[in-house]
């Protein structure tokens, strides 16, 4: 009879040394295995990066270009209006397209006067440094590549009579172009930006003469858009 008893606490007993065994393995050591009080890390404590400041910019507005080298020699600077669109492929790039229009004074002591009609067509890629804040300015920076149409009009002798303006000739140049401007957000969709940049061209075999003669030139230009933020 007691070997029975004996033998029944001995079940008794193994049975509560391993309901001990098992809960002391289920349970965690000390508070650092459980999710909610181990230290978080650098990456977990790091605040996820905000979404690009838009998706699409629509941008117009008016600048002014002044030119150097000898394919504009002789030319003046003047106004021009200008029409953009960018798409943002990350935070930190974007992509577009670029117009751009002008009128240059032309003043040539033999032969009279006239302007020349500026058209620009540009293809860019940016880097804008996005910003915490949607009302902090961003800056930018982009290359292009593409082309000015070129078109000469009223060209006169000083001692001619006054003529209509007229078309004397026209040109598409190859075209490289960089900048660097500043956008100055009002509100979450409606701001300023404000850009200098630079395009070059130029063509070899100016002179029929000398096929090894060039022309190369540059317009410097500041702008000053108003920006739409989608």
């Amino acid at each position: 009879m007691q070997s029975k008893r004996c033998r029944a606490l001995r079940r008794r007993g193994a049975l509560l040394i391993l309901a001990l065994c098992a809960t002391a393995a289920a349970a965690p050591a000390d508070g650092n295995d459980d999710p909610r009080r181990r230290p978080r890390g650098p990456e977990e404590t790091r605040e996820p990066a905000p979404p690009p400041r838009f998706r699409v910019l629509i941008d117009a507005g008016l600048g002014a270009a002044t030119t150097t080298g000898s394919w504009f020699e002789s030319y003046t600077s003047g106004l021009s209006w200008q029409l953009g669109a960018r798409l943002a492929g990350n935070r930190n790039t974007t992509m577009g397209l670029r117009y751009r229009r002008q009128h240059l004074g032309l003043a040539l002591s033999s032969a009279g006067s006239g302007s020349d009609r500026i058209e620009e067509y540009f293809f860019i890629l940016g880097l804008t440094a996005a910003p915490r804040s949607k009302r902090a300015p961003q800056i930018n920076a982009h290359f292009g590549i593409g082309a000015i149409h070129s078109v000469l009009v009223g060209l006169s002798d000083p001692g001619d009579p006054p003529t209509l303006p007229a078309i004397v000739s026209q040109e598409d140049r190859l075209a490289l172009r960089t900048g660097a401007g500043l956008i100055l957000p009002l509100s979450e969709h409606f701001g300023f930006e404000i850009e200098s940049n630079l395009r070059i061209t130029g063509r070899g075999a100016t002179d029929p003469l000398d096929p090894s003669s060039s022309a190369t030139g540059a317009l410097f230009g500041i702008a000053l858009r108003v920006v739409w933020m989608l």
